[in-house]
């Protein structure tokens, strides 16, 4: 086992630090190895979803959502106006159909205008006769009073936007992790770890409990040392008496513990 992990490995012993690692010959990593390390991790995953769903409904809320009715004040004018038609969107807040109102008015300045606004629920004008707000410097941008300019409040934006936050936050944080797993996959010297104990984290997977798995090995010195990786499939790395695992030469309490990666990435090394 131990001659099949090392027979690719160029940069064995010809370091003891990352720094300078680029005059160094390493392993060359192929693509389906890198991209397993990337796409393996569960967060990641969810990540990419939650970012790529949340942006997705981000843009189709944000162009049915006005911002302009935060600009309304008491300072705008109020005049009489009438309602010309009354149509029945597909959007509903609270399980109430969202109603678009055509409406027109004259502003003071003796011009005739005619605007769209949003009600949810049928609004209730018998005459059709309505009071409207508009804005002195642009009577275009006008409302029903009562009404809203967006189908929806601005507020829905600020609850849309928490999923692509949390995601492009596990993005972030899961690709600086890929990213040193990788170094040290390039970089790093491989070892035979013995298990020594476990402990609960607060996250789930899949309803299943992730644990922090600790193993200790010995460096290329001798030197004893202590490591852990963390996985909600602790029956990968129990299965064996010893692990295989890669560590940092400079930091060797930094280490991938090779049964918590993608099979792919295992095969390669076995190779």
């Amino acid at each position: 086992m131990e001659k099949n992990y090392n027979k690719d490995y160029k940069a064995e012993n010809r370091f003891t630090t990352f720094e300078g690692t680029n005059e160094i010959s390493a392993r060359i990593l192929p693509f389906r190895v890198k991209f397993a390390v990337f796409s393996g991790g569960v967060p990641m995953l969810i990540g990419f979803f939650f970012t790529l769903i949340g942006g997705f409904a981000l843009a189709v809320f944000g162009s049915v959502v006005s911002f302009d009715d935060l600009r309304f004040s008491d300072s705008d004018p109020v005049v009489e106006g009438k309602i010309l038609d009354e149509i029945g969107t597909s959007s509903y807040e609270n399980d109430e159909r969202v109603y678009q109102y055509v409406f027109e008015f004259r502003a003071n300045d003796g011009k005739a205008y005619k605007s769209t606004c949003y009600h949810t629920g049928r609004a209730k004008y018998p005459d059709g006769i309505v009071r409207v707000q508009y804005f002195q410097s642009n009577p275009q941008k006008a409302r029903i009073v009562g009404m809203k300019i967006g189908q929806f409040p601005f507020f829905i934006l600020l609850f849309v936007a928490i999923f692509p936050l949390v995601g492009g936050l596990m993005l972030f944080f899961g690709i600086r992790k890929a990213l040193k797993r990788l170094r040290i996959l390039k970089f790093g010297k491989t070892a035979l770890g013995t298990f020594s104990r476990m402990e609960e984290t607060n996250v789930t997977i899949n309803k299943q409990r992730v644990y922090r798995m600790y193993f200790i090995f010995t460096d290329g010195n001798g030197t004893e040392h202590t490591v852990f990786d963390q996985t909600h499939k602790i029956y990968h790395l129990r299965d064996e008496a010893q692990e295989w695992l890669v560590y940092n030469p400079s930091k060797p309490d930094e280490a991938v513990l090779l049964d918590t990666l993608p099979p792919v990435v295992k095969r390669f090394f076995q190779t």
